[in-house]
């Protein structure tokens, strides 16, 4: 399959010296010339349109069960990018019950010893209420774990995924 390079075969060329390539278009040792700033790539997948943000990434974890304990550890993250928690929300297939608060989850910056604003389960319910329009910072190098907290609960919450939205930088 012959690939098209700078300077080979293009489509048409301009007074300018300029030249339009179908692609894919590769060259080795590039170098530009002109006045003119380099235009931004734009990125369209499917036809959908130019992208004009940085894609979210989801980081869900799944726990088993709670135990009645404060500040348990159950995954963790070595981040490689800075980044930042958009949201939060869980699902569970058992509900806890007899709480004396309700458990609730957050992600902890062991580098910064930081903590995101939290989500919670209440008594006997399933489901985590939304938590978005959160800007809580990871930086590149420092590791993010997930934490909860469960307190004098009768019926532990179990089967749980709960899920952190990131937006890198």
């Amino acid at each position: 399959m012959a690939r098209l390079v700078a300077g080979a075969n293009p489509l048409s060329t301009d007074a300018t010296g300029g030249a339009d390539f179908q692609g894919p278009v590769s060259a080795q040792g590039l170098t530009l010339n002109g006045g003119n700033p380099l235009a931004v790539p734009a990125l369209n997948i499917n036809g959908d349109g130019n992208m004009t943000k940085n894609p979210r990434i989801p980081w869900g974890v799944y726990l088993k069960q709670t135990s009645n304990a404060t500040g348990v550890t159950f995954a963790q993250w070595p981040n490689s990018t800075p980044m930042v928690l958009k949201g939060m929300f869980g699902i569970a297939l058992g509900a806890s019950g007899g709480c004396s608060s309700p458990i609730s989850f957050w992600i902890h910056n062991v580098t910064q010893n930081t903590d995101s604003n939290t989500v919670t389960f209440a008594n006997g319910a399933g489901n985590t209420n939304n938590l978005t329009g959160q800007s809580f910072q990871i930086a590149a190098g420092e590791t993010a774990q997930f934490r909860y907290t469960a307190t004098r609960c009768t019926t532990s919450l179990f089967d749980a995924i709960i899920t952190a939205e990131f937006e890198p930088q």
